[in-house]
């Protein structure tokens, strides 16, 4: 059996990111299963540009790896993978306090 050397350049390659997500994927999936940031935007309407029940389910994932401050929320997004988490890409500056509450 012949074995062909191939030889692959580095700016051929895909940019790929890397994050540690631990157990978050088993609770985002429990958490779509019970329908939770639907059930939280049917009962907290909003006109934020990121809907409510997304928030909030970030405030859980972000108490499940350690409870860090709220107002830090977009610090501890700016390492994890926003679109396998939260269901959707989200830029982690738009989960600042400030962005939250208003």
């Amino acid at each position: 059996m012949k074995t062909k050397n191939i030889e692959v350049k580095m700016e051929n390659l895909p940019d790929i990111d890397g994050f540690t997500v631990q157990h978050l994927p088993i609770v985002t999936a429990y958490a779509q299963k019970i329908g939770i940031v639907e059930t939280i935007n049917t009962l907290v309407p909003t006109q934020m540009e990121i809907d409510a029940g997304t928030v909030i389910l970030g405030m859980v994932l972000d108490t499940l790896t350690g409870r860090n401050p709220l107002y830090r929320l977009n610090k501890y997004f700016e390492n994890q993978d926003t679109q396998l988490l939260l269901g959707k890409k989200i830029d982690p500056l738009k989960l600042q306090l400030i962005a939250v509450v208003t």
